[in-house]
């Protein structure tokens, strides 16, 4: 198995991957309206994972030629990426993709899952996301 830092041609394999991983995840069960539920959380899926691309935190996991796990590796003190850096890659496009209400709602819900991470934590790397193809 090979691990590197995920390409822009990883993109879509590991938006999907991510979201095949968490599309039943309870923290994202915001609406009853199932497609735009999984419009919504498939598009800020694909934006943080091309927004990690770009840092190059995103890691993929390569057997063969086949993509079976990736992470998002943070370094210290870098463990949030600026709301800028995520409209840079597309998400000033999010009323035009999704429903804004429901992406809204999925992130104050992680937004309130980040809260409980203690201060200190910023010292240490950590993996944010791992998702392993079944």
């Amino acid at each position: 198995m090979i691990i590197r830092t995920a390409t822009l041609e990883d993109l879509d394999h590991v938006t999907k991957l991510t979201y095949d991983a968490f599309h039943d995840y309870p923290l994202f069960n915001v609406s009853t309206d199932k497609p735009q539920l999984q419009q919504a959380l498939y598009f800020l899926l694909y934006l943080n994972t091309l927004a990690n691309i770009r840092c190059e935190d995103c890691f993929v996991c390569v057997e063969g030629s086949e993509i079976v796990a990736s992470f998002i590796l943070k370094a210290p003190q870098q463990h949030q990426i600026s709301f800028w850096t995520y409209v840079k890659v597309g998400g000033w496009q999010l009323p035009f993709k999704c429903s804004p209400k429901i992406a809204g709602r999925i992130m104050q819900n992680l937004s309130q899952s980040d809260d409980v991470m203690p201060e200190e934590f910023g010292n240490f790397w950590y993996i944010d996301t791992l998702v392993v193809s079944p």
